[in-house]
C-alpha cells in the first residue's frame, strides 16, 4: 500500500475519534519509537541525495564525447534530433561516413539507437538485400559497441559505476527505512502525519500528475491540531513553504 493510500485511511477515522473524544495511543513509546524511525529516514534521505550529487558530479566531468549527444550530425558537423545515450561512432571512412542514413547523403546518425538501427535495416533490406543489410548491421553494432567501451573506460577513471552503485544503494535504505514507517504500530496521529510528510516532501515533490502533491498537505491540514514533537516540527516547516 502506498504512503498516501496508507495515511488517507487511517486520517478520517482520527479526526472523528478525535471530535468525539476517543483517545488514539498516543504513549510516550509509541512516538519515540515513530520519531527514532523518522530520524533515519531523514538520515537516509540526505545520504542518498548526496551520493546523487557525487555521482552527478562526476558525471559533468566525463569528456564532452561521452556524454549524451544529438543523434544526427550535417556535414558541418552540426548535431541535431533527439538525444541519444550512445557516445559518436568514430566512422573510419568517407566511404563509410555518408551511406548509412536513410535520410539522405547529407545526414549522418553519429549516435544510432536501437530504434534506427533497426529502421534502417529495413530500408537496407528492400534496397540492397538481406545479406548487405546483414553486413551493415553487424558493422554498426560493431563501431557502437566500441564507443560504448570508450565510453565505460572514461566513467571507470572517476570512478562512476561505483558512485551510481552506491547511490542505489542509499535509496534502497531509504525506501527500507520508508516501509518500516509505513508498517510501524500502532496507528497514531503522528504516524500518519510522516505518512503524508513523505508524500508531500520527499516522494511527489513538484509531482502533480496523480494529485498526491495537493493532497497530501491537505490532509496534514486537518491534522496538524493533533500532532506533537519532531512530526509536528516537520509539518509546521511545511506549511510555512
Amino acid at each position: 500500500m502506498s504512503t498516501i493510500m496508507s495515511a488517507a485511511s487511517l486520517a478520517p477515522q482520527i479526526v472523528s475519534d478525535a471530535n468525539a473524544g476517543t483517545l488514539w495511543p498516543t504513549g510516550a513509546d509509541a512516538d519515540e519509537r515513530l520519531f527514532a524511525l523518522w530520524r533515519r529516514f531523514r538520515a537516509a534521505e540526505a545520504a542518498a541525495r548526496a551520493a546523487d550529487r557525487e555521482s552527478e558530479a562526476a558525471t559533468d566531468r566525463l569528456p564532452a564525447w561521452a556524454k549524451c549527444g544529438r543523434m544526427f550530425t550535417d556535414l558541418h558537423g552540426r548535431e541535431y534530433g533527439d538525444l541519444a545515450y550512445c557516445p559518436p561512432i568514430e566512422l573510419k571512412s568517407k566511404k563509410t561516413a555518408g551511406v548509412w542514413n536513410y535520410h539522405g547523403p547529407d545526414v549522418r546518425a553519429v549516435r544510432p539507437c536501437d530504434d534506427y538501427i533497426e529502421q534502417y535495416y529495413e530500408y537496407y533490406c528492400r534496397d540492397f538485400g538481406a545479406a548487405k543489410a546483414d553486413r551493415w548491421r553487424r558493422w554498426i553494432l560493431a563501431r557502437r559497441d566500441e564507443a560504448l567501451s570508450r565510453r565505460e573506460a572514461a566513467e571507470c577513471k572517476l570512478n562512476i559505476p561505483a558512485l551510481e552503485q552506491a547511490a542505489d544503494l542509499a535509496w534502497e535504505e531509504k525506501d527500507r527505512i520508508e516501509e518500516e514507517i509505513v508498517a510501524f504500530a500502532p496507528a497514531t496521529p503522528n504516524l500518519v502525519g510522516a505518512l503524508l510528510l513523505i508524500e508531500a516532501r520527499y516522494r511527489y515533490a513538484g509531482i502533480k500528475e496523480d494529485g498526491s502533491a495537493e493532497l497530501a498537505p491537505r490532509l496534514l491540514g486537518v491534522i496538524r491540531p493533533l500532532l506533537t514533537g519532531l512530526i509536528a516540527e516537520e509539518v509546521a516547516q511545511l506549511a510555512v513553504k
